[in-house]
């Protein structure tokens, strides 16, 4: 980010994230290691430096040393790609919270529970299972059970059938998900104000 000095309506410095360069009185450029959260704006115009410490570079524009107020479709085309790259990643955190809520399921049993997906562990787990009710179903043995533990703490006895069964119903519960954040991020992208993005519910339109 550059924040804009200006002395009397004339640009007379700049700032960098960690530097202020100034002119001093000879023309010569000075520079100064700053704190990149602290605005420095030096103006004689008290509604205009108003301006810049309300909304800093991207209220100005700067043409022949003048200065002048940005409009507001100016603002949203530079504030724009950034509102929509951390609309984005806001998306893909739901994403990730709701598929590591786990998945509801109703086992063989008759019982329902949550299959957990907190982490890669969780779901090398069911697709370990699934592996091996594959590798039952292939011996042709449909008699062997194997046991799977829920969120709740429940095992459930599942033949070989029956794990593949959970594993893809899991695997369908994780593509349903990443599904649903691409059309939430590919409509964010589409927006042309920050007005959209900001108005765009990433909370609906999820797997139930």
């Amino acid at each position: 980010m550059i924040l804009v000095y200006l002395a009397g309506n004339r640009v007379v410095g700049y700032q960098t994230n960690t530097h202020r360069t100034t002119t001093d009185a000879e023309g010569n450029e000075v520079q100064e290691q700053i704190d990149p959260g602290r605005p420095h704006v030096v103006v004689d115009d008290p509604a205009l430096e108003q301006i810049i410490i309300d909304q800093g570079i991207d209220a100005v524009t700067v043409a022949g040393g003048q200065v002048r107020q940005k409009t507001q479709s100016e603002i949203d085309a530079a504030e724009l790609p950034r509102r929509i790259a951390e609309r984005k990643q806001e998306a893909d955190r739901l994403r990730a919270q709701k598929i590591a809520a786990g998945m509801p399921y109703t086992f063989p049993d008759g019982q329902t529970g949550t299959v957990q997906l907190r982490s890669q562990v969780d779901i090398a787990n069911v697709q370990g299972v699934a592996s091996s009710g594959q590798a039952l179903v292939m011996a042709g043995d449909s008699t062997t059970t194997l046991q799977f533990r829920d969120a709740e703490d429940i095992s459930h006895a599942l033949t070989g059938q029956q794990a593949i069964e959970m594993g893809l119903a899991v695997s369908g519960f994780i593509s349903a998900h990443y599904a649903a954040a691409w059309a939430h991020k590919d409509a964010i992208a589409g927006s042309t104000t920050v007005a959209q993005v900001e108005g765009f519910d990433i909370t609906t339109g999820w797997p139930s």
